[in-house]
């Protein structure tokens, strides 16, 4: 079995797609003063004996990737999948656990929601968040960052926005796409969650990024966060 390993992945499709990749979410937490938030996603792909799996810790208050992150690990061969995967990105990812002092994040505002393969266009675009009020994502067409095929669909962008008695932009559209979403098509709320530490209150909101895939939609993840006010 072969072994990448990717300190600085540039991009999600740093991994080749198979037909029906989708993303698992595991591993979420945070700093007790909410200063990062890390969660892990790895991939079964479809094609045998590979495998996928990505650790991020995010900056919360700017938005962005930590020092030396995302951690990411690809698996080919035999005795290659995305367990295997995740195996070895929770192995090399515990030094980065003790250095930004992560712990469990706990229990989600809104739970993992994995796309329903009998139902794939079913996509949560809106969503109550207790004592926050409603979690709202909207999608618009976009430029890619790069090319993108003539039998691509047209690339997307989305804003995520939380409207309360006033309303806080998340993440706003980026107008051209950043080159680690390649073409992506479509957009969902994956999960949220909210810690409270340190003086401060973050939201992490995971968002579910559609790109074409062999057959059908590969989706995987990233995180937008925001200490509010």
């Amino acid at each position: 079995m072969r072994v990448h390993f990717f300190a600085f992945a540039f991009s999600l499709l740093a991994f080749p797609a198979a037909a029906w990749d989708q993303s698992v979410l595991t591993d979420t937490r945070f700093s007790p003063d909410g200063r990062y938030f890390s969660f892990v996603e790895y991939v079964e792909p479809e094609a045998e004996l590979r495998g996928y799996a990505t650790m991020y810790v995010i900056d919360t208050a700017k938005n962005a990737w930590a020092p030396q992150t995302p951690l990411r690990i690809a698996l080919e061969g035999e005795g290659a999948s995305g367990k295997a995967a995740l195996a070895e990105v929770r192995k090399k990812g515990a030094a980065l656990i003790d250095h930004f002092g992560l712990v469990d994040a706990g229990t989600p505002s809104l739970p993992f929601q994995p796309v329903d393969r009998g139902d794939p266009y079913r996509h949560r675009h809106a969503a109550a968040l207790p004592n926050l009020g409603q979690l709202m994502l909207v999608e618009r067409k976009a430029q890619a960052a790069h090319g993108c095929t003539t039998d691509t669909p047209e690339p997307s962008d989305f804003k995520l926005v939380l409207s309360a008695r006033d309303t806080v932009t998340l993440e706003d559209y980026a107008g051209r796409l950043p080159r680690s979403r390649g073409c992506a098509n479509g957009y969902d709320i994956a999960a949220a969650y909210i810690h409270e530490g340190g003086g401060r209150k973050v939201l992490a909101v995971l968002v579910g990024i559609y790109t074409r895939g062999w057959e059908g939609s590969d989706r995987y993840l990233i995180a937008v966060t925001k200490v509010l006010p």
